[in-house]
């Protein structure tokens, strides 16, 4: 296991090379292939070092005299932070409306939310045909809910994913603790000030001005701070709001159930399962029927016939971004979609049950979030399509473990003393 001095430099490594694979370091797409296999390197490296960190709790913020200074300076980092994602996100709807001519995701979800406030719940699945005669919505409700307040207030529907956006990185600067570790803190906070550049001011993210993507990263920045906590409702509602948004989070499910039955939290278990069930039951199956669940659940099977046109259309989205993809090319695209189906769901549960049985012998912790970290790297470099704007859920997930984990450590004196005795 690495001592406690060199682990964090590992994982502020890691972190940092994960992150440049989906920014700064894009730019040149000759790099595209070396980048996939840094990007899925970097991502495993970040879940393996995270079992070997220290052991993660519930955090919380106690106020003090001695602490008063930080959470000043907290305040002042999220005032300019939001003053700096408003006004770039501002210039980003001027320049770009909702239109199909640039992307069709704001403009189908915005028919469903018409048809949903209409109260034509039935029908929110039904075919548009004002858009490419008559496409058929495919995204799952904790996806396209959250965007109604928008419609039913009048105001641009992309603000809704934007406070998601800054929801997680608002986490991660709440998580961020450099008392104990001056130099990690900082080198954490840059990376997170990376990301988050990068997101506002290239129009390769596309992120921003084009996507719904930011709902997706405020959920998974809610299930990280739930797994924190330890409370199984917390964790149920939050995934279950990641599960009904994207497919991503299917293969950490039953690894995490799995973990609390073998820990003999079996209760707990039971009650994960039944939230879990039971939210899909009522943000689902109930309001819009068992006939859009059941067509929206065979959607992974229709995405080899839609990457095949991708592929023709734009095959820039394959040799430009950190995915498998690009190995694979427009004949293997089948081949790809069932190694993505059977390691996204196979691999979480035999990594979380391995790193459970290691326990007995090794001191291994933080398996539900490393399983979490594995489950999105594996689904993300094998995706059918990899847009690049879907690979920032997978960040923002790593910049909140790194930041928790830091703020776990011990101050570098008493590592020290501890190591000399």
């Amino acid at each position: 296991m690495f001592s406690k001095i060199r682990w964090p430099a590992a994982m502020i490594t890691a972190t940092a090379l994960e992150t440049a694979c989906v920014s700064y370091a894009i730019r040149p797409p000759v790099h595209s292939i070396w980048l996939a296999l840094i990007y899925f390197l970097s991502g495993i490296a970040i879940a393996l070092l995270a079992l070997t960190g220290p052991e993660l709790g519930a955090i919380r913020f106690r106020a003090n005299t001695r602490s008063a200074p930080w959470y000043a300076f907290r305040i002042l980092a999220l005032l300019l932070m939001g003053i700096f994602v408003g006004w770039m996100a501002a210039s980003w709807f001027r320049q770009i409306p909702i239109d199909t001519d640039y992307a069709d995701m704001l403009p189908v979800i915005r028919v469903m939310d018409q048809r949903f406030l209409q109260g034509h719940w039935r029908a929110v699945y039904d075919p548009i045909p004002e858009i490419w005669g008559g496409i058929r919505p495919i995204y799952l409700p904790a996806m396209w809910l959250p965007f109604s307040l928008a419609e039913l207030l009048h105001f641009d529907m992309r603000w809704i994913s934007e406070f998601g956006i800054f929801f997680a990185f608002a986490s991660f600067l709440l998580l961020l603790d450099p008392r104990k570790r001056i130099v990690a803190s900082i080198a954490c906070g840059l990376i997170g000030l990376v990301l988050l550049v990068w997101l506002h001011t290239e129009e390769l993210s596309n992120l921003v001005s084009m996507t719904e993507e930011g709902v997706v990263l405020g959920y998974y920045a809610l299930l990280v701070i739930a797994i924190l906590s330890g409370k199984t409702t917390w964790i149920a509602l939050t995934a279950s709001l990641c599960l009904l948004s994207r497919f991503a989070l299917s293969g950490w499910i039953p690894a995490f159930f799995l973990l609390l039955w073998l820990s003999g939290a079996r209760k707990q278990a039971l009650s994960f399962a039944l939230i879990l069930g039971s939210t899909i039951l009522l943000l689902f199956i109930l309001p819009f029927g068992w006939n859009a669940f059941a067509r929206v659940g065979t959607l992974p099977g229709q995405y080899v016939h839609f990457a095949g046109r991708v592929w023709r259309d734009s095959p820039e989205f394959f040799s430009q971004g950190p995915g498998f993809a690009q190995f694979f090319g427009v004949a293997r695209a089948a081949l790809l979609h069932r190694w993505l189906v059977g390691l996204a769901i196979t691999i979480p549960t035999l990594f979380a049950v391995g790193s459970w049985y290691l326990t007995r012998k090794y001191r291994i912790v933080n398996i539900p979030l490393a399983t979490l970290k594995i489950t999105l790297v594996l689904f993300y470099s094998f995706l059918d399509i990899p847009y690049l704007y879907l690979f920032y859920t997978s960040s923002i997930v790593s910049l909140l473990l790194l930041a928790s984990l830091l703020r776990h450590l011990p101050k570098p004196s008493a590592a020290a003393t501890k190591a000399s005795r």
